[in-house]
């Protein structure tokens, strides 16, 4: 049911209450390096979007108290801004962001400090991070802002080694100003990377296939390999505990569950044409859904543990368009070990 009339394509709505916070209109097409077209500062005080002009910044008043001020911050050749899920107290500001300019022959990106009155000024503590020749980039903060991965694909390898062009990943830190590229010891590219969703290591999966997987620490140096094998996804349990490699999309979806405590292979699993893949809120279950209209037919759903084997499936779904766990805070579940049992039949 609509509760207000609408204008523009781009909405913003205050959950509780149901009242329309903001109408927008969103004049860019879909681009996945611009989405989210809309990004909040931490506490949601403040709204920032890529406009053609620069950056569009939009204060959010308590509901009922004010009406939204809009300000556009001019960037030259803006083409993307990723907002950090923290602020950093020593930085100041209401929020911290990444801004791609994507300027011919000098792509690179620039660290931001947000200001309360909607202008932003680069921060100096960090140099700008060259990323020239690149036609996509994705950046991904670690959990507390303190430092961000930058994952840039150049699309036309200049020494036609690889079809696909080339990818680099540079690991930048905050608090020591620096930017360094992250060692990868196989030919191929990146297929992904996530960070720990409770410290400073991460994972990449990278190389020709099979691909190798490392995890590194906080100053990018690799302190533990879990071999290879045909993956392209990695993905963590919310308690950082548990995490999953497989391979999805063109590959055959198989899974591999890991103990990064214990550094132990828990077990295996499979999810054939899996679209949709997360670890649940307690970190105990692993969800896995064939959704519509990725695949036309045979949609499914797949709840596995976190050991990798299988508890429920229900196959033959009629058009599937999306499944997913029901949010919950992590702090509402505890952090268990792996039970005796999963233990044993690692023996």
């Amino acid at each position: 049911e609509r509760q207000a009339e609408v204008e523009g394509n781009l909405l913003v709505w205050h959950v509780a209450t149901g009242e329309l916070v903001v109408d927008l209109k969103a004049d860019w097409p879909y681009n996945p390096d611009r989405w989210p077209y809309l990004q909040f500062a931490p506490d949601e005080s403040m709204a920032i979007r890529v406009m053609h002009e620069g950056l569009e910044t939009i204060t959010l008043p308590p509901v009922g108290t004010g009406t939204p001020q809009k300000s556009v911050f001019p960037i030259a050749h803006t083409a993307a801004v990723s907002v950090a899920p923290r602020r950093s107290q020593p930085l100041g500001g209401v929020a911290h962001l990444t801004v791609w300019i994507e300027e011919e022959g000098r792509e690179r990106l620039i660290l931001f400090r947000l200001l309360e009155d909607g202008t932003a000024e680069p921060l100096k503590n960090l140099k700008e991070i060259s990323i020239a020749g690149s036609g996509e980039v994705d950046i991904k903060w670690s959990y507390d802002a303190s430092a961000f991965l930058v994952l840039s694909t150049v699309l036309f390898d200049e020494n036609n080694n690889n079809y696909y062009g080339t990818t680099v990943l540079q690991h930048a830190r905050l608090k020591e100003g620096e930017c360094t590229r992250v060692p990868l010891d196989k030919d191929g590219p990146v297929h992904d990377v996530k960070w720990s969703p409770t410290s400073l290591e991460f994972v990449v999966i990278f190389g020709s296939m099979p691909a190798k997987a490392l995890l590194y620490n906080h100053v990018s140096r690799p302190v533990f390999s879990y071999g290879s094998g045909s993956w392209n996804t990695v993905e963590w349990a919310p308690h950082g505990r548990f995490l999953c490699l497989a391979g999805f999309g063109s590959l055959a979806g198989q899974m591999e569950f890991w103990d990064k405590a214990l550094g132990k292979k828990l077990g295996s699993g499979s999810a054939r044409c899996a679209i949709y893949r997360q670890f649940s809120p307690c970190s105990r279950f692993f969800l896995t859904a064939v959704t519509y209209p990725g695949l036309r037919m045979d949609n499914e759903i797949t709840l596995f543990k976190y050991d990798g084997s299988t508890l429920f499936r229900e196959q033959k779904i009629n058009q599937l368009y999306q499944c997913e766990w029901r949010p919950s805070p992590k702090n509402k579940w505890e952090d268990r070990s792996a039970s005796p049992d999963v233990i044993d039949a690692m023996a």
